[in-house]
């Protein structure tokens, strides 16, 4: 299905107010059904299908653009879309859609604004760009430092009271006494009211034989890595740069004209050992390509700038590391307290910073920046997995004492992240209140026993497609439910996991995809650690379910009765490729299915085709059943048990 198609799903009526209405997506797709989700069982001809243009009743002075595709486990195709107002994108309006096969609209979450004016704001717009500019230094106190990389936007911003304005978004990179920062202020073009402000700065804190690591690490011999690492060669001269990265030396300055990859001579080394460490760049340049790598390999991601540039040697003394929308800076730390800010997991954190830019783009305060963090904390512990040297602690490696910066297994060891979301507060450090998608991560490894790279393609999956600028804890845990239930994972551990850190009560019950009865379902994929549910509702007259499979391997085939995701599902029968369960004459329920194989690599295009029988005689009081069972039922269908295929 064409994008430009999808995109005219979306549009809403534009009123002449200031206020706009936050609607929850999920209630106008609610509206179309007198039933609940569970409870849509239809056969292939009880009804055409639902686009969600009608579903949802849009007008088309809104317009929501495709941001990202997906497809799940069960064959859907997932699109995150964006909100725009006269060609204006709307602060945290998005939109997530799941479609079935026939771009049938099955489930939307996210968050999005109607009576918006766009044009009465633009008509009260009197402050110019420039203007806008000033104030925003002013606010900052930078206004006589040297701004880098300055950009803007003028976009519609919602406030806490539901006001829209039309405002600049202004981001700017500015080095204040060697201390780096990167300022987002949101202004009223209206007035030059200050809307939003906050320092965006993602950081870390706290033949000749090349050598790497630092004295607590041990030397890492890098020489054999050349050939697989492609570092870039022009005659007798090698720099740190190949389609993955570009590693920086900075000089111990903080001079933004520096861009150009540090260069040696090939029959020698790259000379920069400082405060322990043996060669920072080397490291960098090792770790960084690595950690591409495993994007690639892992998840099929690409950073959107290609190459990641990583800067070290970044300012003098700096003991930190940060993201600043171009660059992962890394600063060689002050002597006799830490070693310089380069090593695995810290490197990642700050690569997976640019990740989340790329998609969510979760801002760097509040809940939103402690889920920001985490996710960083997560790629990093990956990535070490990745290489074969997890110890779940972050940046351990350039601490001088037997400590790290953080920790997944109990987050508290640091002394100041929390493990529940009852001890966060209004203004925590984003470094603290990530301790609290940490622990979930840690026990969903450890305690729930599903393998790191699933459990961090979840949550990626999650920053993808689901989370938004303003995902708080709550929020962004159901999305990463309702990722486990795309990508075909147990969604009942996530829930377990969540509850223990105090977030529960996710619906995501509704996110379940229903088979239709006798409807072949294709596009499927499964493996060892993916394994798709699906739900299926048998009528009062059905007798007997049938369930078959069909794909390159041997599917295993459970049917469980359905319950809530969050908790234990009973289990009815397991069989291989083909199963049939007697109902033994029940008055009809609702069930699970869920598909798998024993093969650790994934098998696309898996096919499931789901039926019932009905019982010979069907005696009900209820008019409708009673017609339903003799249009579903006697038409000679439904009578023989064969194969389906």
């Amino acid at each position: 299905m064409e994008l430009f198609v999808l995109t005219l799903w979306f549009g809403i009526l534009i009123v002449s107010t200031e206020a706009a209405i936050k609607v929850d997506p999920r209630t106008r797709l609610r509206r179309c059904f007198s039933n609940s989700f569970r409870n849509r069982r239809r056969s292939v001809e009880d009804d055409k299908p639902i686009s969600l243009r009608e579903v949802l009743d849009f007008e088309k002075k809104l317009d929501f653009s495709p941001q990202n595709i997906f497809k799940s486990s069960q064959g859907n195709t997932i699109i995150k879309f964006k909100e725009t107002v006269n060609g204006k994108n709307v602060f945290d309006g998005e939109v997530t859609a799941m479609l079935d096969k026939n771009g049938v609209g099955i489930d939307v979450s996210g968050l999005f604004f109607e009576d918006i004016n766009a044009k009465e704001l633009n008509d009260q717009r009197k402050i110019s760009i420039t203007e806008a500019f000033k104030l925003a230094k002013q606010i900052h106190g930078h206004t006589g430092e040297k701004i880098h990389r300055f950009s803007h936007e003028l976009d519609i911003f919602i406030g806490n009271d539901s006001i829209s304005h039309l405002a600049y978004f202004i981001d700017y990179f500015v080095v204040v006494q060697n201390i780096p920062q990167r300022p987002i202020t949101v202004v009223d073009s209206k007035d030059g009211k200050i809307l939003l402000k906050f320092n965006n700065l993602e950081t870390c804190k706290y033949s000749k034989t090349i050598y790497g690591g630092n004295r607590k690490l041990g030397r890492i011999p890098y020489s054999h890595f050349f050939n697989c690492q492609n570092v870039d060669r022009e005659g007798n001269m090698c720099s740190l740069e190949n389609e993955f990265v570009r590693v920086i030396d900075m000089n111990s300055t903080v001079n933004d004209s520096i861009t150009e990859s540090a260069t040696f001579r090939c029959n020698e080394t790259y000379i920069d050992s400082v405060n322990g460490a043996y060669s920072p760049a080397f490291d960098a340049f090792f770790y960084g390509t690595t950690i591409a790598r495993m994007l690639h390999e892992w998840y099929d991601v690409t950073p959107k700038r290609r190459p990641l540039l990583l800067r070290v040697h970044y300012s003098k003394n700096l003991t930190d590391a940060f993201w600043d929308g171009r660059y992962c800076s890394f600063g060689d730390s002050e002597k006799n307290k830490f070693y310089p800010m380069v090593s695995m997991d810290i490197v990642a954190h700050e690569i997976g910073h640019s990740i989340t830019e790329q998609y969510s783009n979760l801002l760097y305060m509040g809940e939103s920046g402690g889920i920001n963090e985490a996710f960083s904390d997560m790629m990093g512990e990956t990535a070490e997995y990745y290489v074969g040297m997890l110890d779940w602690m972050v940046g351990y490696y350039v601490t001088r004492q037997q400590k790290a910066l953080r920790y997944f297994d109990d987050p508290t060891m640091d002394n100041r992240s929390i493990t529940h979301i009852r001890d966060y507060y209004e203004g925590m450090d984003t470094h603290s209140s990530s301790g609290i998608f940490r622990k979930v991560f840690y026990d969903l490894v450890k305690r729930h026993h599903i393998p790191i790279k699933k459990v961090f393609q979840v949550f990626l999956h999650a920053n993808q497609i689901y989370w938004h600028k303003m995902s708080s804890f709550v929020s962004a845990a159901c999305d990463v439910m309702k990722a486990a239930l795309d990508l075909g994972t147990w969604v009942n551990r996530f829930a377990k996991a969540f509850r223990q850190v105090g977030i529960e009560g996710c619906n995501v019950e509704e996110h379940i995809f229903w088979l239709r009865s006798d409807e072949v379902y294709s596009d499927i994929y499964v493996s060892e650690d993916t394994k798709p549910l699906f739900g299926f509702s048998a009528p009062p007259w059905a007798r007997k379910i049938l369930i078959e499979t069909m794909g390159d391997v041997t599917i295993d085939i459970t049917l469980y009765h359905a319950g809530l995701l969050s908790e234990e599902y009973y289990i009815l029968k397991s069989d291989i490729n083909f199963l049939e369960y007697d109902i033994n004459g029940s008055e009809g329920s609702h069930y699970f299915i869920q598909l798998g194989s024993s093969q650790e690599e994934v098998t696309l295009g898996v096919r499931i085709r789901v039926r019932y029988e009905c019982v010979e005689v069907y005696k009900t009081e209820d008019i409708l059943n009673y017609l339903n069972y003799q249009k579903d039922c006697k038409k000679g269908r439904f009578f023989v048990s064969q194969k389906l295929f």
